[in-house]
């Protein structure tokens, strides 16, 4: 029996890497549909005058120690034509398309059809996002007749956000981007953003789709989150410098701790809320620290994690700078209450500004016409009844 051992071990060297082929294969095939799929459905640009080449495919390969339980897979597209050349990146998680952007290398972009501005560019885009995916993006599409394009600002209707801004990049040159999401109990969650330069479209982003909410109770206040990450910090942190030489027992300046809620994943592709509590030190202690970053559950207060905040200076003396919004998205521009849907507002026509009266009339199964009839009729009428009694006291005087 043992003389067989070398043969099978052998056999296995050869079998078991053809059995994986057809798995990698399976995957990568797939993949490759899902973004050829929303180039084909939703992307705002003409493929008819492109030749569209598939040129790419990776999928990351960490060790469970490192990946915790997250994957990704990398997808690029070339698309050529005489006038332009770029690459769409691509970026699957979880077994949905989270992420796409535009790579130029010559030329720029043709777009499906010519827009009137980018307001109505994004309109269509999440048309055909929402008859791509089967959900209803109305109110998304609703807040977005309010907005300027022009301006940073931030729209707010109930629970949802959008924002929109506009930057200046080298890579992306005028970038404008349109970026919804949701708030639950003070977390935004992120939801769909698509971005533009230049006129044409740039990037999208939907981090609704490897990701779901495993829960939205926030049972720590703001106050509760700093003291606990300040206690953990005074009592249990440290760390470690070269030469074995450790550093703890660290001064927190308390009245200058900022934080904030935000998602996180607690387990793969599960998002909780979580507590991001800053608290800046008396001091810059070696490595340049000048503060500790602590992370804790919303809904018990346990620490999930603890970083060092550090920047190098030439002066070790220098002052430490608060940061406000430090690890946040600082508000910008104008904020705007986009009022409640009206009842009576035509589904065809959802631009929140208002109808005018013989608008509001038909919509409510009148016509302008058909008033003004009856009121004559009316009038009409009581005119009749004043004539009558009036002849009737005549006739008394008459008879007396």
């Amino acid at each position: 029996m043992k003389k067989f051992t070398p043969i099978i071990i052998l056999l296995l060297v050869f079998v078991l890497p053809i059995t994986q082929v057809p798995r990698a294969y399976s995957a990568e095939s797939t993949a490759k549909n899902k973004a050829l799929s929303l180039i084909e459905n939703v992307l705002p640009i003409d493929i008819s005058q492109y030749n569209v080449t598939f040129t790419k495919y990776h999928e990351t390969d960490l060790p469970s120690f490192l990946s915790n339980g997250f994957s990704s897979e990398l997808v690029t597209y070339t698309l050529e034509s005489e006038e332009s050349v770029f690459d769409l990146h691509f970026n699957i998680e979880n077994n949905a398309l989270s992420f796409c952007f535009v790579g130029v290398k010559k030329g720029s972009i043709i777009s499906d059809r010519p827009y009137a501005n980018l307001i109505e560019a994004a309109d269509c885009f999440l048309e055909k996002y929402q008859n791509y995916n089967g959900e209803n993006l109305a109110e998304m599409k609703r807040i977005l007749k309010y907005a300027d394009e022009t301006k940073n600002m931030t729209l707010i209707s109930g629970n949802l956000t959008l924002t929109i801004l506009n930057t200046n990049t080298p890579f992306a040159g005028d970038c404008t981007s349109f970026r919804w999401r949701y708030t639950i109990n003070g977390v935004d969650y992120q939801g769909i953003e698509v971005s533009f330069s230049n006129g044409t479209f740039y990037s999208m982003s939907d981090k609704r789709c490897p990701y779901e909410i495993g829960a939205t109770t926030v049972n720590i206040s703001k106050e509760e989150a700093v003291s606990i990450a300040i206690d953990y910090v005074k009592n249990y942190y440290s760390y470690d410098m070269p030469g074995g030489v450790t550093i703890s027992d660290f001064n927190v300046t308390e009245d200058r701790a900022v934080a904030w809620l935000c998602p996180s994943p607690r387990e793969p592709y599960v998002l909780y809320p979580l507590w991001e509590v800053m608290l800046y030190l008396d001091q810059r202690y070696p490595g340049s620290v000048f503060g500790i970053l602590v992370g804790l559950w919303a809904d018990s207060g346990n620490v999930s994690s603890c970083s060092n905040a550090a920047v190098a200076t030439p002066d070790p003396d220098e002052p430490i700078i608060v940061d406000p919004y430090y690890g946040q998205e600082e508000p910008t521009g104008l904020i705007i209450e986009v009022p409640a849907e009206n009842p009576l507002e035509n589904s065809a026509d959802q631009t929140g500004l208002g109808n005018s009266l013989d608008e509001s009339t038909h919509q409510a199964g009148l016509d302008l016409t058909q008033i003004l009839i009856a009121i004559s009729i009316v009038s009409a009428i009581l005119l009749g009844l004043m004539v009558s009694v009036k002849l009737r006291r005549t006739r008394k005087k008459d008879n007396t």
